[in-house]
């Protein structure tokens, strides 16, 4: 359980790193944030993270209504989370 979490901070750590002028918008952090806690990038090496997360945000912005739903704030509901987890699931 702790090597869980600690691996799973690394991944964190890694996929919310932000360019200097290039905020994440909140649709790519929640997305990574869900992936990383509900265990989805524990197959995924730190290496991996960065081209892993280039896919995530193509595969997020493809869905209009999903990424405008994540940047604002609205509940996760299974139908919300159903669409997350399918966009998550296509970027690995």
């Amino acid at each position: 359980v702790l090597f869980r979490s600690i691996t799973t901070g690394k991944l964190l750590t890694e996929a919310l790193k932000q360019s200097v002028g290039e905020p994440l918008a909140p649709a790519h952090q929640i997305a990574i944030m869900y992936a990383a806690t509900k265990g989805l990038l524990d197959t995924l090496e730190l290496s991996q993270v960065r081209s892993f997360e280039d896919r995530l945000h193509t595969s997020l912005e493809s869905d209009p209504s999903l990424f405008a739903t994540l940047n604002h704030g609205a509940k996760l509901t299974p139908e919300v989370e159903h669409q997350l987890r399918s966009c998550i699931e296509s970027a690995l």
